[in-house]
């Protein structure tokens, strides 16, 4: 099961859903509606395990610094 949070940021509103199953989300989301945002370190430590989410076109891999952690850019 996911957990929810919701975010209200300077650009709106908007939902955020942590799930510990990464193939529950593939299976039971639209493609064009699922976004994962992964840190380059986490990604290249799990780069296996996270092979088919890095896959995807809607996944953005960051290098996690505080400058990159802002929305501001």
């Amino acid at each position: 099961m996911f957990e929810k949070i919701d975010i209200d940021s300077h650009k709106g509103k908007y939902l955020v859903y942590f799930e510990p199953e990464l193939p529950h989300i593939l299976k039971h989301q639209k493609a064009d509606q699922v976004h994962f945002i992964i840190d380059a370190n986490v990604a290249n430590l799990y780069n296996e395990e996270l092979k088919i989410v890095i896959s995807q076109k809607n996944t953005i891999i960051i290098e996690a610094t505080e400058k990159n952690k802002s929305l501001e850019q």
